[in-house]
Order: C-alpha cells, then sequence, then structure tokens
C-alpha cells in the first residue's frame, strides 16, 4: 500500500487539476499548501470518506480478507458490518465446482444489494468526513482561505439533483469554514463534483423560479430580484452569501461559488428590509424550504453503485 502523504498527494494533484495553473507544496496543518497564479497562498486538506470503520479496513488492509481464509477471528465491530459467506465458482457449464473458498460482504447498507449503496447514504457518507475535517480546522496554519478534497470510495453521480444534499450533507456544509470542498471518486479519474458550485446552482434556480412566481406585486419595484434571491439563499442555509454587483449585472457568490442573476438596475437595495419585506422573506424561504424537502423526496431514487474495489 502507498503511504499516507503519496496517497494525499495523489488526491492533491486532482484538486490542482481540477483548478488550474496552481503549485501544490506539502505541509502538514492543512496537508498543502496551494498557489496561486498571483502568488496568493491557500491551504488544502485531503481527506478520505468510508461508510464506516469496517468499511475503512476492507479498503485499506490487505490482510482483511485474508484473516477470514485462515480461521483468524474479526472485531466485534467487523462482525456487526459483515457477513460471512462460502463463494463456489462453477464452471461455465455449471458442471462440477471448479474453486470453493470464504468471503465477506458488507451489511451496512440500507440497500437491498449489500455492495450498493442509496444516493443518501454517500451523501451522509461525505457529510461526516466534512464534519471530521471541520472539528480539525481550528488547528490549521493560517491561511486567507481552504478548500477540502474529499476522496470517496463510492461511485457517485454529478450531484446535481435534490436528493445529493439531504439536510445532513447541508448543514455540514453550512458550518464548514472551507471555500469549497471537492468530492473525488478513488477509483475513477471523471468522478468529481464541487460541492459548494453544485448546491448554490441547484438552489440558485430553484430559488429565482420561487421569487419570480410568487413575489407579491407589492414587494416588487424597490429592490431588484437578486436582492430577494440573495436573502432567501442565506435563509435556506447558505452561509456568506454575497452579490457582486456591476454594469453588466450581478453574480450570487458563496465561497467559490458563484451563478449570474438578472441585470442590476438601480434600487435601493442596501437599505435593511422593511418589517413587510421581512414577512416576505420569511414567507419565501419557508415555501423554498418545503419545496427542497419534497423534490428530495421525490428525487431519492436509489444510486445504485459499487461499495468499494479493494486495494491489491
Amino acid at each position: 500500500m502507498p503511504d499516507k502523504k503519496t496517497v494525499e498527494l495523489a488526491y492533491a494533484e486532482r484538486v490542482r487539476e481540477a483548478i488550474g495553473g496552481i503549485r501544490v507544496n506539502p505541509r502538514e496543518k492543512p496537508d498543502f499548501e496551494l498557489v496561486m497564479p498571483d502568488s496568493r497562498t491557500w491551504g488544502l486538506e485531503v481527506t478520505e470518506a468510508f461508510l464506516s470503520e469496517t468499511h475503512a479496513r476492507s479498503v485499506k488492509h490487505r490482510d482483511f480478507l485474508r484473516r477470514t481464509h485462515h480461521g483468524r477471528p474479526l472485531s466485534k465491530d467487523d462482525r456487526k458490518q459483515t457477513e460471512e459467506v462460502e463463494v463456489v465458482v462453477t464452471s461455465p457449464t455449471g458442471g462440477l465446482p471448479m474453486h470453493q473458498a470464504r468471503g465477506l460482504v458488507t451489511s451496512n447498507s440500507a440497500s437491498a444489494d449489500p455492495f450498493q449503496v442509496t444516493e443518501s447514504e454517500h451523501a451522509l457518507t461525505i457529510a461526516r468526513a466534512i464534519e471530521k475535517k471541520t472539528d480539525k480546522a481550528p488547528s490549521y496554519d493560517h491561511y486567507p482561505a481552504y478548500l477540502l478534497g474529499v476522496a470517496t470510495h463510492l461511485s457517485f453521480g454529478p450531484m446535481t439533483g435534490a436528493a445529493s444534499f439531504p439536510p445532513a450533507l447541508r448543514e455540514a456544509l453550512a458550518s464548514s469554514p472551507f471555500a469549497e470542498i471537492y468530492v473525488m471518486e478513488h477509483a475513477r479519474e471523471s468522478g468529481f463534483s464541487p460541492l459548494r458550485q453544485r448546491m448554490l446552482e441547484l438552489d440558485y434556480l430553484n430559488v429565482r423560479s420561487l421569487v419570480q412566481r410568487d413575489l407579491p406585486p407589492r414587494a416588487r419595484g424597490r429592490r431588484p430580484e437578486w436582492w430577494w434571491v440573495e436573502r432567501v439563499l442565506e435563509g435556506i442555509g447558505h452561509r456568506g452569501v454575497h452579490v457582486d454587483k456591476s454594469l453588466r449585472g450581478a453574480s450570487v457568490i458563496v465561497g467559490e461559488a458563484s451563478v449570474g442573476t438578472a441585470p442590476r438596475g438601480e434600487y435601493l437595495a442596501s437599505a435593511p428590509p422593511s418589517d413587510r419585506e421581512q414577512a416576505v422573506l420569511n414567507q419565501l424561504v419557508e415555501q423554498a424550504m418545503e419545496t427542497m424537502m419534497w423534490v428530495a423526496l421525490r428525487d431519492g431514487r436509489r444510486a445504485l453503485a459499487p461499495v468499494s474495489v479493494l486495494n491489491e
């Protein structure tokens, strides 16, 4: 097995390639320093995400399965997470057995097939990894901003639907200090998603549609559309939302994520909301939350994927 720093460097290189034009220097707290083209330096922490400690041992330790072949007992936790089975390999014609051995299958997945996980299970695994690194962030050396790379030993899709962002993952992102969190598949180069950008794109489209459809006529005119969108996004959990306004328009920005909005216009956008505007905002936030929960339930179909591929 490669040593820990070699594995971390491989993940850091994938983040470097995704951002482009930067240099990666090994560190300790955080794991790497990123030198930007304009010489700014950021911190990068990388970690791996597993369904459980048993799942991690099954991937990272070669002797995990060999112990069963030689009759060595598993730990109590491992026995709860796995099931020992007899594996019989027969000839293609179904004749006499060609090989017989013992093996393990994971039994900690809520899916019907123990080698497959739901989209929610994958999201919860990522949320736990983010929370662990968030707890350690206060000990990092000082940098203007930090990024996090999470390498998962699960397969996942593009993470653009509501079911990809259940409440637990949203809460982990809201409390995290990382400007962007990149989730990557350990075994597949093309599996890569920037979480804040994906969630902002998803929520921005939903919130903007909600504002355009349900904003009362009496609330229009004094504030631009982007003002309402910005505050509803804050209300549903996006931390540090701000709007970058220019003569060409405006962009809603959260950390390293951004999306374009309607033309800027000239409005009294900087004044605090009135009591009537705040009541409208509260109503829009409540509607947005209800819509998010409904869509997540509707789209919460299984995302069937292999749990892991054991390293040889």
